[in-house]
């Protein structure tokens, strides 16, 4: 496969974990010139990492950060480290030539497309699900929205399909991307922390401590 010296982010993207990310260039040219965006894909040294900005608190797998006291760029490689090679940057070119070496496949899955209204983005609750997964469906099936309503509120589609992403996949529905669904959809969050009331040989609190995220 050819080497990518050029990289378009309208163009170039990459899957890093569960995360779709448009790839813009090199990292460490991106920082001399102040142009690293957040949310976006930068190669260093091979392989690609997205930029999280500065570091405040943890830092997630196959993400890279300012280092806040050193003027430098802190790099985490991936989990699955192969899989943010550059090797695996796509581009609508190349999506093409595999749609082409792979006719069959593609007649077999067009085969199976369902053809029914998806511009209502309401998917099932399942019993599996996580409290905070279980919660946004639940106003989503409410709501019953066209996403494409909301597209203004994005940077670009990969934020879209990430964020649908974060409660149509398996994985546990992040805090990251919780209060992002309630930012999108408009909605406050209360929290409140309260002791049980059965009996405990362990300090308890004495009124329930509660914020709310607006």
């Amino acid at each position: 496969m050819e080497e990518l010296k050029v990289f378009d982010p309208k163009d170039s993207f990459i899957v890093i974990g569960d995360e779709y990310a448009p790839v813009a260039g090199f990292a460490e040219d991106a920082f001399k010139d102040g142009k690293l965006k957040k949310d976006t894909a930068y190669v260093h040294d091979n392989h690609c990492y997205i930029y999280g900005g500065k570091l405040k608190g943890i830092a997630e797998p196959g993400y890279f950060y300012k280092n806040k006291e050193r003027d430098e760029l802190l790099y985490v490689p991936a989990r699955n480290f192969e899989a943010s090679h550059t090797s695996n940057i796509k581009t609508v070119k190349r999506i093409k030539n595999e749609l082409i070496n792979k006719k069959d496949v593609l007649k077999e899955r067009e085969e199976k497309v369902d053809l029914t209204d998806i511009r209502v983005f309401a998917p099932p609750i399942n019993d599996y699900d996580d409290p905070l997964k279980k919660l946004i469906k639940q106003v989503l099936a409410e709501l019953q929205i066209d996403m494409r309503e909301y597209s203004y509120k994005f940077k670009n589609e990969y934020d879209i399909t990430n964020l649908k992403g974060s409660i149509t996949k398996d994985n546990p529905l992040s805090i990251k991307y919780f209060l992002r669904w309630c930012e999108i959809l408009e909605l406050g969050v209360c929290i409140t922390l309260d002791s049980p009331n059965d009996e405990s040989k362990h300090k308890r609190l004495a009124e329930p401590i509660s914020t709310t995220i607006s």
